[in-house]
């Protein structure tokens, strides 16, 4: 028997076994379940806070100042008490695996969970493996679909493609992000953004980056790539080298998500809804989330569900979601006005849901309102 089973340790795994190894609760006997325990080493996590926070994640790249560029009109806009900083999934796993080697207590099997049930008389959670038989366990955190019965599929989708790559000469301030560059070709369905990360003045990671309803083939999106790379070698007289792929595809959807299965037994990550829906940023979130349920077993008593979505916050994400959908061609408007008469500190604690009513109505007064208002409507009358 174990304190607590983790069924995963993708980013939400990983996040909570950062939290909890840098705990009260570290020597707790905790059991990991996964059968691809290194799978979040081709992924690439984003995030903005104050310099305090999150600080004992170790970051690869931090930047101070952002980009956001539509029909050649380029806002180059600083951030003021926050950063943006970038953390690589190897980084980050190696660190948390470096953190386990330390504790014998913890346990990692390269295996799969098939079924979790609650025990009522011993207040239990065992989980049946494919190889190791049943884990029992105090408590059971759960970042794997287990529930197979949910069917459910979004009708939108954060897709992406890109890679690393370096140009042969300077092209990048490595103190700046181009966080949308909107200058790609558009579809009358969708929107398309460019997303830059520079390591270094001739290194970064580029993204392509369309919300839509459609997905793409690997072909359509290694086009649209290698066009915008050519596009920047070009305009900067020099040649290019990728040296790494990525690719990915988040769902944009605000419907509730199951965050208990049981009296002992939480879900994490992406299956508990810590995904952004109109943004599809998670990272930040999902360490909160684990804090949330440690913080509740170091006081004592019965666990609660990590708290759901404010929701005027769902609201806002149900508008901007339904203009992506119905209005895609005012959407790229909207989020240039967006940051050239918002501050970026305020509009990125607004998309962590970090402000107040007043600072909300402030925002959404300096934006057009004819697409909000339709929007509205639709909301209503759906």
């Amino acid at each position: 028997m174990v304190s607590i089973a983790l069924i995963g340790l993708g980013g939400a795994g990983l996040a909570f076994m950062h939290q909890l190894l840098n705990s009260p609760l570290k020597k707790w006997t905790i059991t990991i379940i996964d059968p691809n325990p290194e799978s979040a080493f081709s992924k690439t996590w984003c995030f903005w806070g104050k310099p305090d926070e999150l600080s004992t994640v170790k970051h690869d790249m931090l930047w101070d100042t952002i980009n956001v560029q539509h029909n050649d009109v380029l806002l180059n806009r600083p951030l003021k008490n926050l950063n943006y900083r970038c953390v690589k999934g190897r980084s980050f796993q190696e660190q948390v695996w470096a953190e386990m080697s330390g504790h014998p207590n913890v346990n990692c099997i390269q295996d799969t969970a098939a079924d979790i049930n609650y025990d009522t008389t011993a207040d239990k959670v065992n989980i049946s493996t494919t190889n190791h038989g049943i884990i029992i366990a105090d408590y059971c955190f759960s970042s794997a679909k287990i529930d197979r019965s949910d069917t459910w599929k979004p009708d939108f989708y954060q897709q992406f493609a890109g890679g690393w790559v370096r140009f042969d000469k300077p092209i990048f301030d490595s103190n700046e992000i181009m966080l949308m560059d909107f200058d790609v070709p558009q579809v009358e369905s969708a929107v398309h953004f460019a997303y830059t990360l520079p390591n270094s003045s001739s290194d970064a990671l580029i993204e392509i980056t369309a919300f839509t309803p459609t997905l793409y083939s690997s072909e359509h999106y290694n086009t649209m790539f290698l066009d915008y790379l050519n596009r920047l070698a070009k305009n900067h007289n020099t040649s290019y080298t990728i040296y790494d792929t990525e690719e990915g595809l988040i769902p944009m959807d605000t419907r509730p998500y199951k965050r208990q299965l049981n009296p002992k037994t939480f879900t994490l990550g992406t299956v508990s809804g810590m995904v952004k829906p109109s943004t599809g940023y998670a990272f930040f979130k999902m360490h909160k989330q684990a804090e949330f349920y440690l913080s509740q077993i170091l006081s004592g008593g019965s666990l609660a569900a990590y708290p759901e979505t404010h929701p005027r916050f769902k609201f806002y994400d149900d508008l901007l979601l339904d203009i992506l959908k119905n209005d895609p061609h005012i959407a790229i408007p909207i989020f240039h006005q967006l940051f050239n008469r918002v501050h970026p500190d305020t509009v990125f604690e607004f998309l962590r849901e970090n402000t107040s009513l007043q600072a909300e109505a402030g925002i959404f007064m300096k934006l057009p309102k004819s697409p909000f208002l339709k929007a509205l409507w639709r909301y209503v009358f759906k």
